[in-house]
C-alpha cells in the first residue's frame, strides 16, 4: 500500500504542471521576430533570451538545470524526469520555430534544448580565429554605395556586434572610423567635421549626424538640374540660326532697282556698265535661285523662248541682239518709236550719230542706253 503523499509534494507537483501549460500556451513569436540566420544571430540571441528569463528556464540551456534520472531508486519513474522532458521540449519547439531553414537543417540531430544552443552557439558565435578574421575583413571592405546612410550603419553596426560576439569587441572610435572610412566623396565636408569632433559624442549623436547631412545633399539635388537638361540648354544655345532661303521675287525686285540706280549712275559710260552689270549681278541672281522652287514656263518678252523669263535672259544685256518678233508694249505705251533728248553746249560738236536699244526691265517702263561719239 502506497505511502501517504507529503504536501510539499503534492504543491510542488501542481505547481510544475501550472508552469507546463503557460508554456504550452505561449506564442514565441511575440518575443522572438526574427528568423535566425548567420547575419543576425546577435539580434535573435537578444530576443530569445529575455523569454527563457521571464519562464526561469535558463537553466535548460546552459546546463544548470539538468536532467533529472529517469527513475528512483526503487525502480520507478520519476516524475520530475517526466515534467523535466515536458519543459525541455518546449522550449526545444521554441529554438526551431525561430531558425531559417538552412540553419535548421544543420541541428536535424539535436534532442535537447541545451545541444540546440550550444550547435547555434558554435555555429554563429564561435571565437575561432578564421570568424574573426572574416568579420574584420568586412568592415575594412565595408562601402555605402548606392544604399541609404540608415542601411549602411545598420550594416556596420551589426558588423560590429558579430565580432563582439565571438569576443572580440571592437571600440566605438574604431567603429565610427571605419563607418567615415566607406562614405563616398560627396560627404566628404561632413567627415573632416566629425573626425576632430566624434570623439566626444555619443555613437548615436554621430549618427545623427550623417542621416542629417543625408537629408541635406538629397534637398541639394532635387534642385540642381539633370544632365539631360543642361544637355538640351547647351544644344539650343549652340545650335545656328535657321537657314532662311531668299524669296525669289523680292531679289528679282532688288536686282532691278539695283539696275536702274546703277545705269543712271553710269549714263555716260554705257558699255561698261553692260559688262560690269552682267559680270555682278548674274551670278548673284542664279545663286539666289533655291532649287527647291518649280521653274518658269513662262515666256521671254525679250527672246521669245520659254522657260525662263527676261530677267534672266542671256540676250538681255546683248546691244547686237535684235529679236525676230518684239514684244508688243502695253496699250499705254506710245506709238512712235522712242526717242533720245539729248542738252548739249553751244560747242559741242554738231555732227554725232545715237545709237539706242530698248531693254524691258519692267511691263511698262523702257531703258534708253545712249552712246554718243563725236
Amino acid at each position: 500500500m502506497a505511502g501517504p503523499t507529503s504536501p510539499s509534494s503534492a504543491s510542488s507537483s501542481s505547481s510544475s504542471s501550472r508552469t507546463t501549460a503557460i508554456l504550452q500556451a505561449t506564442h514565441v513569436n511575440n518575443f522572438v521576430s526574427v528568423k535566425l540566420d548567420p547575419s543576425n544571430y546577435l539580434l535573435w540571441r537578444t530576443q530569445f533570451q529575455p523569454l527563457l528569463r521571464c519562464y526561469r528556464l535558463q537553466g535548460f540551456v546552459d546546463g544548470t538545470n539538468p536532467c533529472p534520472p529517469r527513475l528512483l531508486d526503487d525502480g520507478k519513474l520519476n516524475p520530475a524526469y517526466e515534467l523535466w522532458i515536458e519543459q525541455d521540449s518546449i522550449i526545444l519547439g521554441w529554438i526551431f520555430s525561430t531558425l531559417s531553414d538552412p540553419v535548421l537543417a544543420q541541428l536535424v540531430d539535436i534532442e535537447s534544448s541545451r545541444d540546440a544552443w550550444e550547435a547555434i552557439t558554435n555555429l554563429f558565435a564561435s571565437k575561432t580565429e578564421a570568424r574573426q578574421m572574416q568579420l574584420q575583413k568586412e568592415l575594412q571592405n565595408l562601402r555605402k554605395g548606392d544604399s541609404s546612410m540608415q542601411d549602411y550603419l545598420l550594416r556596420a553596426k551589426g558588423l560590429s556586434d558579430q565580432l563582439a560576439a565571438c569576443g572580440n569587441r571592437l571600440s566605438i572610435s574604431n567603429l565610427k572610423q571605419l563607418i567615415l572610412q566607406g562614405l563616398e566623396s560627396s560627404y566628404d565636408s561632413i567627415v573632416t567635421s566629425l573626425q576632430t569632433t566624434m570623439t566626444l559624442m555619443s555613437f548615436e549623436d554621430f549618427q545623427s549626424h550623417l542621416l542629417t547631412y543625408e537629408l541635406r545633399l538629397q534637398s541639394q539635388q532635387a534642385i540642381l538640374p539633370t544632365p539631360a537638361t543642361i544637355h538640351v540648354a547647351s544644344s539650343n544655345k549652340n545650335r545656328p540660326p535657321p537657314r532662311r532661303f531668299p524669296n525669289p521675287q523680292h531679289s528679282t525686285s532688288s536686282q532691278q532697282q539695283q539696275s536702274y540706280r546703277s545705269y543712271n549712275q553710269r549714263n555716260n559710260r554705257g558699255p561698261s556698265f553692260q559688262s560690269n552689270y552682267q559680270q555682278q549681278q548674274q551670278p548673284h541672281f542664279q545663286s539666289s535661285r533655291s532649287p527647291n522652287y518649280p521653274p518658269n514656263h513662262g515666256t521671254c518678252q525679250l527672246c521669245g523662248r520659254r522657260n525662263h523669263t527676261v530677267f534672266n535672259c542671256w540676250h538681255r544685256f546683248d546691244p547686237n541682239f535684235r529679236p525676230s518678233s518684239p514684244s508688243p508694249l502695253p496699250s499705254s505705251s506710245h506709238s512712235a518709236p522712242p526717242q533720245a533728248y539729248v542738252a548739249a553746249p553751244s560747242n559741242f560738236v554738231s555732227s554725232f550719230s545715237t545709237t539706242f536699244f530698248t531693254t524691258p526691265l519692267y511691263s511698262s517702263i523702257t531703258y534708253f542706253i545712249c552712246f554718243f561719239h563725236a
